[in-house]
């Protein structure tokens, strides 16, 4: 996540708390959730806001893209990569690009 998709973050959240949304802020949320895919973020935000009137942080963002990443892997079995077995760093690496690629809600997985 970018510092202009904090802030539209920011500014979702403001609508349910009222927080006061800074540059400063949204570079910081930028920094705490740099490998967060925003829309996933998005999701979380609205779902922590129907269930709580607790002030949302960064880490509770974290935690619910974890929970939503966990889902998706246990939803979609991870395809055999069509590679060669016996060469295991290739292998390795796009069954882990595979895995990677469902967590982040890809419809095609890498290395399949």
């Amino acid at each position: 996540m970018n510092a202009a998709e904090a802030a539209l973050l920011l500014s979702m959240a403001s609508a349910y708390d009222n927080r006061t949304v800074s540059e400063i802020t949204a570079r910081a949320w930028a920094e705490a959730l740099s490998d967060v895919d925003v829309t996933d973020a998005k999701t979380v935000l609205v779902e922590h806001y129907r269930q709580s009137r607790v002030w949302l942080m960064p880490v509770d963002i974290l935690d619910g893209v974890r929970d939503i990443r966990r889902a998706r892997l246990r939803a979609t079995p991870v395809p055999v990569p069509e590679i060669n077995p016996d060469d295991s760093r290739a292998y390795l690496a796009a069954y882990k690009a595979s895995v990677a690629g469902i967590a982040a809600g890809a419809t095609r997985q890498i290395g399949a």
